[in-house]
């Protein structure tokens, strides 16, 4: 897994959030407060699952009713944060 950080020093440098897009991630702080990474915990087939019923935009889940077993705060998080998360698979070379 690969993970990264960084630090923009805003004052010594011509550089601004605004300009590279970058302000519209919650994600990325200017002030002392830090994002809290919370990832649901979720199995294999629960992930599948969710991803298959992704909605196109901030509304619910598609056909929520066959979600009903993964508890609303971990589908939540999820949402939040799919795209952020991880993908593993196997290679075969």
């Amino acid at each position: 897994m690969l993970s990264y950080g960084g630090f923009l020093d805003l004052k010594s440098n011509e550089f601004t959030l605004k300009n590279y897009h970058l302000n519209i991630f919650e994600f990325i702080s200017t002030g002392e407060m830090r994002y809290i990474i919370d990832p649901p915990v979720l199995s294999f087939k629960e992930t599948f699952l969710l991803n298959c019923h992704l909605p196109n935009s901030e509304s619910d889940f598609i056909n929520e009713e066959k979600l009903n077993f993964i508890p609303i705060s971990d589908r939540n998080k999820y949402r939040k944060l799919y795209k952020f998360l991880p993908s593993y698979m196997d290679v075969v070379h």
